[in-house]
C-alpha cells in the first residue's frame, strides 16, 4: 500500500484487492456493491456538509 495526496489517499495493488475480495465475499452482486458505494458516498458527503 502507498499513500498519496499528503497521506489522504491509499493506493492498493490490484492483486491485493482481488485477494481481499476472494477472502471477503460479503458484497457479491453488482446491486449490493452499488448500494454500499452509495452508502459510503452519502456518509462522506454528510461529513463534509458540516
Amino acid at each position: 500500500m502507498q499513500y498519496v495526496a499528503n497521506n489522504r489517499t491509499a493506493l492498493f495493488l490490484e492483486s491485493d484487492i482481488i485477494e481481499y475480495e476472494k477472502e471477503n465475499p460479503y458484497i457479491k452482486t453488482r446491486a449490493q456493491r452499488e448500494a454500499r458505494r452509495n452508502f459510503i458516498f452519502k456518509l462522506y458527503m454528510d461529513a463534509n456538509d458540516e
